[in-house]
């Protein structure tokens, strides 16, 4: 497979220039915080348009424990801040099975309300008995398990806001909203790995193609969280193997922290440089360590790369294989014409027809026909890396 590696060069209006290029070889674990915020309605009121908003949550742990959370208001996830509006003054949960089987059936006054209320779920089997319900526990709650909330919410008056703009439509006094609580459970997270390319397409695990001997190839595991999850701690850690054999002392070169901290949908990403001293196929395994991971098996990921010594007899060749340009996105059938008052953009793609890897350092030049002039150029990237037959 050829993979291409590109120039982007922007250039501003030039009538009738010509443009020559040429290459010269060489993350829940944190406290939650709270803000007031001021949400205005149509007449600029300073009450919340929603009529009785709050949000909802069962959080379980590692160990199965699941612990309900109704916060007044609203509360992000990822950036971990509850905006409250309002307190919970009393819960009524209900638990079913995902069959639908009762498991719980409680109601809670809060005293005094809060704009957070937290409490143990404990399930249990509701079944009568000489007619009597049963207190025996049932099994600890299951992320299947279904949790509808209805809860009583004393609202603020606007008065509180001191700047009420119209107290007619004042939404405050209590209210009752039920919800459908959303399950938080520890991060399950996932890796991706691939080879850095200097100024080109990463090349993704397993395959890391080739390299030369003598070279340090940098390398990048991005590590995944999903929605709904836990805040979590993670460690990136490496494994190098040659022709089989672990590597006792690689020399890798950590380029940013190996600690990493997960929110629900983040993502963060470890990378390394590592020197490849001698001959033969290496493989890299990468893994995002955390404790919490009820799934590990896909916290780590390798990648094979092929290290050879250069042939000396072999020349690089490394060729432009197309040149494109465009104006405000669309691409123009000539490429010595630009529309005065605007900016061309020049798209270079290269190809290395070599068998080792080659580094490219690209330079421009413009003119006009009525000689050289001074154009001010914008290179993305000036310098990149080509690897062997991509």
């Amino acid at each position: 497979m050829i993979s291409l590696r590109r120039l982007g060069i922007a250039l501003p209006t030039l009538a009738g220039a010509a443009f020559i290029a040429a290459c010269s070889t060489t993350d829940l674990t944190q406290p939650v915080a709270s803000r007031a915020t001021a949400i205005k309605d149509k007449d600029g009121d300073h009450r919340n348009p929603t009529p009785c908003p709050m949000d909802v949550r069962v959080v379980i742990d590692r160990q199965g424990n699941a612990v309900l959370e109704v916060r007044s208001g609203a509360y992000d996830e990822v950036t971990n801040v509850a905006t409250p509006y309002g307190k919970v003054a009393r819960v009524h949960y209900i638990v079913t099975s995902a069959s639908g089987a009762l498991l719980a059936d409680n109601e809670v006054k809060v005293a005094p309300p809060n704009p957070l209320f937290t409490t143990s779920i404990t399930l249990l089997q509701l079944e009568k008995q000489d007619g009597k319900k049963s207190t025996t526990p049932a099994v600890r709650f299951d992320a299947t398990d279904k949790v509808v909330v209805t809860a009583t919410i004393d609202r603020p008056s606007e008065a509180s806001h001191h700047d009420a703009v119209n107290d007619a439509n004042n939404l405050a006094g209590p209210c009752t909203a039920t919800a459908t609580a959303i399950i938080v459970k520890p991060a399950d997270l996932s890796v991706t790995f691939e080879r850095v390319v200097t100024g080109g397409t990463n090349l993704p695990a397993p395959g890391f193609g080739t390299a030369d001997l003598g070279s340090t190839q940098t390398f990048s595991l991005t590590v995944t969280s999903p929605i709904h999850s836990l805040g979590t701690d993670a460690t990136c850690s490496v494994v190098v193997a040659l022709d089989g054999t672990t590597v006792t002392n690689p020399q890798i070169a950590w380029l940013t922290p190996q600690q990493l901290h997960l929110v629900s949908q983040g993502s963060q990403t470890c990378q390394f440089s590592l020197p490849l001293t001698n001959p033969g196929t290496v493989k890299i395994t990468a893994t995002a360590t955390t404790a919490d991971d009820p799934n590990p098996a896909n916290n780590t990921a390798f990648g094979t790369i092929i290290v050879g010594t250069p042939d000396p007899t072999i020349t690089t060749d490394v060729a432009v294989n197309s040149v494109e340009l465009s104006v405000n996105g669309v691409t123009q059938p000539s490429l010595s014409t630009i529309p005065v008052g605007s900016t061309g953009n020049y798209l270079v793609t290269f190809i290395n027809n070599s068998t080792h890897d080659a580094t490219t350092t690209c330079t421009v030049t413009v003119g006009s026909l009525a000689g050289p002039v001074s154009v001010p150029l914008v290179n993305t990237p000036a310098r990149i890396q080509v690897p062997a037959g991509r």
